[in-house]
């Protein structure tokens, strides 16, 4: 195995801090439970990211990661048609 594929295969294995964060979500079974999880050092770093990749995206950015009519309608600030 070369190099290249071991660190590939690591990055793969890799949990993201999205899914992370997610999987300890799913498992709250009180508000004790949801207070732990929202507090985390995790759970802090991925909003502080999030919220830095949004003060920095411009329009183009966040146009170009629109995915459905729906964010596009979003993104624009338009009502989604109710026939959808």
């Amino acid at each position: 195995m070369s190099a290249r594929q071991t660190v590939d295969n690591a990055q793969v294995q890799a949990p993201s801090p999205y899914a992370t964060l997610l999987e300890q979500l799913m498992v709250v079974n009180s508000a004790a439970d949801l207070d732990r999880v929202v507090q985390s050092p995790l759970a802090r770093s991925v909003m502080q990211f999030d919220d830095r990749v949004e003060a920095e995206s411009t329009p183009l950015n966040r146009l170009s990661a629109v995915r459905s009519v729906e964010e596009l309608d979003k993104l624009l600030g338009l009502e989604a048609p109710q026939d959808r």
